[in-house]
């Protein structure tokens, strides 16, 4: 393996896996199939002529059993919609294996077959790692795997030497054919039991599609292409990345080896989901156009993307001004001055911007640049209300700018606004208050700070620390307390700081009722008749009732099943009236004497079980047919709508579902999945769709001679 650069990075194992997915499934997996486990994984393509198959162990340890045992490759066709299970068979006589050392050196003799060296080298190649160091050991096992499905992507011949490739010949059209994968291991020996399905309609051939390249990125000395991960990951394993530097003429190939990246990896510098290349031309201004070419997991090279144009670009602005100042001169006058160290060869000047909030939008106070001598400059429009934020920006001639530090421009105002007017305000039952007052006419204007006392002859606190930008202001008191009154005042602020005097001082009543704490559920209890339900009284001395209500699940309407003005601490009630099945939801409120009601306690829901079950199924039989298939029959009278589930163990083993069967069906069933010698054990259990269920069926019990 003497290719200089073939492998230029490490690539781990998980990698390759992962890259290894393919087209989309064209269809799911009947019920009748056992869904796929994690360990292989297949693909398939139809051609016209042929399917081709390619398949991949998903660890390191699979790989060297499949490399010992090899796979077998088994097919069905659909019938009628549906695949038996039984009808799989293998498509060799022989486990599919990877090959000897001989046929491997016979493919790279000519030295025109890269990969399939790679290939060798990962099967018979002798391993660096120490053999007392196990994790240079497992580190070698993973980048051997590694490489050898990174080989079997790349190459056809390699996936083939390799074990990893089939080409099924044997075909109709406009069939449905069904795949299986599965590791060859003697039945005799322990080891693993994964397998993968696909399936292939042989009425179209699916064209490999040419990848799609996105709006390009355009650096300082590079050039970005970005293509959609999403899309792109489930057609294409690595890539050769094509440049014209003659306008389109002629395109030579960026990369001598396939590019690929990691399934889980974005060009993270851009926060985009997308696979990237960097193209480091080191010339700016140079225009070139760039194309992608994709290579699947069966080695095929797919025709070239739409091209597109793209150059570096310059990216470095200037150095920023510093030391940035402002002084205000009177009249709406303010003069910005700044300073900038020596100019860059492409320094164009400069843009003064400004803004009323120092994190806000600055706006530019030109259209045109400031020429490059330029160290200030006189703003007639300064805001006298308002506030004024300047930033001086440095351009270079390619656009690229830099931003100094904001300053401030103080307008000088000791004027403040008039007090605020018509302030007025309310308290409900739940202590919120709601104030509201008159909006001042100033221009500079900026908001309010509300202030508030708990007697009249009290000092005033403020209760706002941040300006109010609105003339309405909620609080929240408390109303269990001695004093019955609250005092509220509002002050304007301007824009320079400047605080009004004080508004006309609010006096505000608080309510004189107050409702009773809430009751809290204690504990709760279900037997087959009743519902026990259990809570905390409210802690509130005015409590003359509780009230335990209650409702249906998904009703809206709330009724009274039980009421009491019992003083104890605990309260208990069973309710009796609950129905079998149904769900409810409970909650209790107390009432005092003035009638006030406390918020509802948190909601209990609850479900009243159906302890009784459905007839169970009838006149179970089995017998074993003259093909040495077991015939089973039974008897279920009973209707609605339901389903019937078909349970089977062997010699003893634990039950599991066989087949399910719905209502209305004929009461009979073949079961094929059984071998001769063993003793087979059935039953039955049938579930209605409101949840309800029988119980098991008798076992019967057959054996197959």
């Amino acid at each position: 393996m003497k290719n200089d650069r073939i492998f230029f990075q490490f690539l781990w194992a998980i990698l390759l896996v992962g890259s290894f997915r393919g087209p989309v499934r064209a269809q799911t997996t009947p019920d009748s199939i056992t869904p796929p486990r994690e360990g292989l994984r297949l693909l398939a393509r139809y051609t016209g002529n042929s399917v081709l198959l390619r398949w991949a162990p998903a660890s390191p340890e699979l790989w060297l059993h499949g490399n010992q045992y090899g796979y077998w490759i088994e097919r069905a066709s659909m019938r009628q919609g549906y695949i038996d299970p039984a009808a799989y068979m293998p498509l060799t006589a022989q486990p599919i294996r990877v090959g000897t050392q001989e046929e491997f050196k016979k493919l790279y003799a000519d030295g025109k077959q890269p990969y399939v060296a790679v290939a060798a080298q990962t099967v018979f190649g002798k391993s660096a790692a120490p053999a007392t160091n196990l994790t240079d050991q497992i580190a070698d096992l993973k980048s051997r795997w590694g490489f050898a499905l990174l080989a079997a992507d790349f190459s056809q011949p390699a996936a083939q030497s390799l074990g990893l490739w089939l080409e099924d010949k044997n075909i109709e059209k406009d069939q449905v054919y069904a795949y299986r994968i599965r590791f060859a291991t003697p039945d005799s020996l322990p080891g693993p039991s994964d397998q993968d399905y696909f399936f292939v309609k042989t009425d179209f051939v699916t064209p490999v599609l040419p990848p799609r390249l996105l709006a390009p990125g355009e650096n300082e000395g590079s050039v970005t292409l970005f293509w959609e991960r999403a899309w792109h990951q489930e057609r294409f394993t690595a890539y050769f990345i094509e440049r014209s530097d003659d306008d389109g003429k002629t395109y030579r190939r960026l990369n001598r080896t396939p590019y690929t990246l990691p399934i889980s990896e974005s060009y993270s510098s851009f926060g985009r989901e997308e696979f990237a290349y960097k193209d480091s031309t080191g010339r700016n201004y140079v225009p070139a156009w760039y194309r992608l070419v994709g290579i699947d997991a069966f080695g095929t090279v797919s025709a070239p993307s739409a091209a597109v144009r793209a150059m570096a670009r310059d990216r470095t602005p200037p150095a920023p001004p510093e030391n940035v100042r402002s002084e205000y001169l009177g009249q709406g006058k303010m003069k910005v001055s700044w300073e900038k160290g020596a100019a860059e060869p492409d320094f164009a000047g400069f843009h003064v911007v400004r803004s009323s909030e120092v994190d806000s939008r600055y706006q530019p106070l030109t259209k045109a640049i400031l020429p490059k001598n330029t160290r200030s400059f006189i703003d007639d429009k300064a805001d006298t209300d308002g506030n004024n934020f300047y930033m001086v920006v440095a351009v270079d001639t390619a656009g690229n700018g830099s931003v100094s530090l904001y300053s401030y421009g103080h307008v000088t105002d000791t004027l403040p606004p008039q007090p605020p007017r018509g302030l007025a305000g309310s308290i409900d039952t739940s202590g919120v208050v709601r104030l509201h007052w008159n909006l001042g006419t100033e221009r500079d204007l900026k908001g309010y700070v509300v202030h508030y006392a708990n007697a009249s002859f009290h000092e005033l606190a403020c209760l706002t620390p941040q300006v109010l930008l609105d003339t309405i202001f909620q609080d929240t008191i408390p109303l269990n307390t001695l004093t019955e009154k609250i005092y509220y005042r509002v002050v304007a602020v301007d824009m320079r700081g400047n605080h009004s005097a004080f508004s006309q001082l609010l006096e505000l009543s608080k309510p004189d009722t107050i409702p009773p704490v809430p009751p809290l559920f204690s504990d709760y209890r279900i037997d087959r008749n009743r519902i026990h339900i259990s809570w905390a009284a409210s802690s509130s001395e005015d409590v003359v009732k509780h009230r335990l209500l209650r409702r249906e699940t998904g009703t809206v309407n709330w009724k009274e099943v039980f009421g009491t003005a019992s003083k104890d601490l605990f309260i208990s009630f069973s309710d009796s009236s609950a129905t079998p099945g149904r769900s409810y939801e409970y909650r209790v409120v107390a009432e005092d004497d003035a009638g006030l009601l406390s918020r509802p306690s948190a909601l209990l829901s609850l479900k009243m079980p159906d302890f009784r079950l459905k007839p169970a199924v009838q006149n179970l039989s089995a017998q074993v047919n003259d093909q040495k298939k077991v015939l089973i029959r039974w008897k279920y009278p009973y209707s609605g709508a339901y389903r019937l589930v078909l349970y089977k163990a062997s010699e003893g083993g634990q039950f599991a579902t066989c087949s399910a069967f719905q209502a209305g069906h004929a009461p009979e069933f073949l079961d094929a999945d059984v071998k001769n010698g063993r003793q087979y054990e059935y039953t039955f259990k049938v579930f209605y769709e409101d949840g309800k269920e029988s119980a098991f069926s008798p076992i019967c019990t057959v054996k197959v001679d």
